[in-house]
């Protein structure tokens, strides 16, 4: 029963976020100094079908951990100028 309530407590996150670039310090860099982030850089143009895939194990994957924040993010909207051909790509942060 305690370890039931250990991870119940420990699952915080439980969806994806989606993250915007002006708020990108505050929801992925610090909050890396309290869990692991992990960040999902999708196509912009909604054809690659890899991104639409990962997508979908994106979300499967932040339910399953949810001491983990799972965040999404279109590439060039992060980094301007990203290729879709690079897509997806995953970043994971922690402390900073």
């Amino acid at each position: 029963m305690n370890e039931l309530a250990a991870i119940r407590s420990a699952s915080v996150y439980n969806q994806v976020y989606p993250v915007q670039k002006p708020d990108w310090s505050r929801d992925v860099t610090e909050e890396s100094k309290k869990a692991f982030i992990f960040v999902l850089l999708t196509s912009s143009s909604g054809t690659n079908v890899e991104s639409r895939l990962l997508i979908e194990i994106w979300r499967e994957l932040a339910t399953k951990f949810g001491d983990i924040k799972f965040c999404q993010i279109e590439a060039n909207l992060c980094i301007e100028g990203y290729p879709d051909k690079n897509t997806p790509t995953v970043l994971v942060y922690k402390d900073g």
